[in-house]
């Protein structure tokens, strides 16, 4: 419908105009207002007179002509009124309003635009902290864009003027997707520019200041001369954000770079003096100072006076290889084993992590008695090696860390475990987080999300678990790997402390890479255990072996036999690995040579069999 619009006749065109329409209009009513006055003049004025008979009396005709004027003056005056309400002035009439609003000047018209704005171009979207900058280019259009439409996610969201909005209480890590539309000033409506998408993200954290400090020079260094060989050892240093190992210089010279306090400089020629010198490095490679340089002479010397008829505890790790299934599980592979070698052992290593996580949920390695009797049983004395892991053991298991084991996680496990082991009476050795000093384990420092000092602090939680709960029938073994050529960390910042560890122990492989003897692989670490880190701690062999590969398997058990009185006293117990593991050859039924060289190892009778059946002393002390 059109709406009734008022405006002022101001022009003489205009006047005229109305004038006609009025008299025209006044000319139509009067005819449509007296339609029965023109009949009844033709009546009364036609050119054929009546008969006298029907010719109407005198008094009827006045009659009729007295009618006819009056309908004639009432016709006038309803003429007249209509023409006063046309209102000469102010005239009202019916306007359709298309497009944008008449505008009230001289004259009126209408609008009729339908052109819709071009589609917005240019769009761009830059996410930032909880919001989305965005900008386009303006779109064009006959009359004039009088604002946008914003929409995200297909939702219209405001109406701004300008090319540029900026939508804020986002939530960071979501992805937004915007269009916008351009809007005239007679509301046509342009198509949605393409989409765009943007996903909001919080500052990234201030990076930090560059580290140009350099960490302090090592103090203490110490060279202790050997056959063809030096030990030096030295304090850590510190830094501001952390030291990350050592560089060794030999007469001026880079010669290794060990992560901890330590190393062996081994190959040197005897009667020649050599001058050393270690330096600290941290991580951003700022190197210190060089120390002061210590010299030392390495020299043949005789070796020790063997120990008269000194004993030593002997035994294997056995695996599945001979018969099927490992032992202590299965005895029959401890009896054929022991046939093969022509002694009955004292010493059965086996092992077990905290929990089997191989299926889920997780289920606790409860303590294993069943084994232990098997072992307790055949005269023989349990040497178990249990770690703070699941199975299948990795080097990432977030849910054992060392910090774990420190915050109490497992004490209720623990402390089940030990109460059980105290219930079963006997003494046996425990193997705890072995090889710690290596990074292949998640126990060790170097592994898993362990922090320095970590290791320390867990043993020494579970050791005081085993003394709450009574079970002191637990002797407590210390077991790190051979540090041969001082890439492993540091065995004085892993020591618990005497009052934590019952017997030291080591592990070590000639692995063929090159081929190194028994005396080679052991001799530095022994060295820095038995004169440094626990000397007054007898010490075991938890696993050895040799590769038939490089070199005689036999000639390298022949020699072992050989060194372990004279070169290693302290050491009082031997377990030999006889299991393939890692692809590597160490059995010893690998060969009729390798067998034989070791059942005449054993020969000497400095070794205890299996007559430890009703042993019942612990700590458990030297044979």
């Amino acid at each position: 419908m059109g709406t009734w619009r008022t405006w002022t006749v101001t022009t003489a065109r205009s006047r005229a105009s109305i004038a006609l329409l009025a008299a025209f209009l006044l000319l139509v009513l009067t005819l449509v207002a007296a339609p029965g006055i023109a009949s009844a003049d033709r009546e009364g004025s036609g050119h054929h007179a009546a008969p006298a008979s029907a010719r109407l009396s005198e008094k009827a005709e006045a009659r009729r002509h007295a009618q006819y004027h009056a309908r004639r003056a009432a016709a006038r005056r309803a003429a007249a009124r209509r023409l006063a309400r046309l209102k000469m002035k102010t005239f009202r009439a019916p306007v359709m309003t298309i497009g944008i609003e008449s505008r009230r000047r001289s004259s009126w018209n209408v609008s009729s635009d339908k052109t819709l704005p071009t589609v917005p171009s240019g769009v761009t979207a830059d996410p930032g902290n909880t919001q989305v900058a965005l900008r386009w280019t303006a779109s064009t259009d006959p009359v004039g864009v009088a604002s946008y439409r914003v929409y995200r996610n297909g939702s219209l969201v405001t109406s701004p003027t300008t090319t540029a909005y900026t939508d804020t209480g986002r939530v960071n890590g979501t992805t937004y997707s915007y269009a916008v539309a351009a809007v005239d000033k007679a509301g046509n409506v342009s198509a949605k520019s393409a989409t765009v998408s943007a996903t909001p993200v919080a500052p990234a954290a201030p990076a930090a200041p560059a580290d140009t400090s350099a960490p302090s020079t090592p103090a203490g260094l110490k060279a202790t001369a050997g056959d063809a060989q030096v030990a030096l050892t030295w304090s850590a240093a510190s830094d501001n954000v952390a030291v990350s190992g050592y560089r060794v210089y030999r007469n001026g010279s880079l010669v290794a770079s060990p992560a901890g306090t330590s190393m062996t400089d081994t190959g040197r020629v005897n009667g020649t003096a050599y001058s050393y010198t270690v330096a600290a490095v941290d991580a951003a490679g700022n190197a210190s100072a060089q120390s002061a340089a210590v010299s030392a002479t390495p020299a043949a010397t005789p070796p020790p006076a063997p120990v008269p008829n000194q004993k030593l505890y002997w035994g294997a790790w056995i695996g599945s290889h001979i018969t099927g299934s490992q032992a202590p599980w299965d005895m029959n592979a401890v009896t054929t084993f022991e046939q093969s070698v022509g002694k009955n052992l004292s010493l059965v290593n086996f092992s077990s992590p905290f929990y089997n996580c191989s299926t889920s949920p997780c289920t606790p390695y409860n303590f294993p008695i069943t084994p232990f009797n098997n072992v307790r049983n055949h005269g023989a004395i349990p040497f178990f090696s249990w770690n703070s892991a699941s199975l299948p053991v990795t080097n990432n298991e977030p849910d054992f860390q060392l910090s774990d084991v420190i915050a109490g996680r497992y004490d209720s496990y623990i402390t089940s475990w030990a109460t059980a082991a105290k219930n079963w009476g006997h003494p046996f050795f425990l193997r705890f987080n072995w090889e710690m000093n290596g990074a292949w384990f998640p126990w060790s420092e170097g592994s898993n999300g362990n922090k320095p000092g970590e290791y320390v602090t867990a043993w020494r939680h579970v050791h005081d678990l085993f003394t709450q709960a009574g079970a002191t029938n637990a002797t407590w073994t210390w077991c790190p790997n051979v540090n041969i050529d001082g890439k492993l960390q540091a065995l004085d910042t892993l020591y618990p402390g005497d009052s934590y560890v019952d017997w030291t122990c080591l592990d070590g492989y000639n692995w063929n890479t090159p081929w190194k003897s028994f005396e080679s692989v052991f001799g530095g670490t022994y060295d820095t255990i038995t004169n440094s880190i626990a000397p007054n701690k007898p010490m075991i062999i938890g696993e050895t072996g040799s590769t038939e590969t490089g070199g005689s398997k036999a000639q390298w058990i022949t020699d072992m036999f050989k060194s372990l009185p004279t070169r290693f006293p302290k050491v009082r117990g031997l377990l030999y690995f006889d299991k393939f593991d890692d692809g590597m050859d160490w059995p010893l039924e690998t060969s009729a040579a390798a067998t034989t060289a070791f059942k005449n190892g054993l020969a000497s009778g400095n070794f205890v069999s299996n007559t430890l059946g009703s042993f019942n002393t612990s700590p458990i002390p030297t044979p």
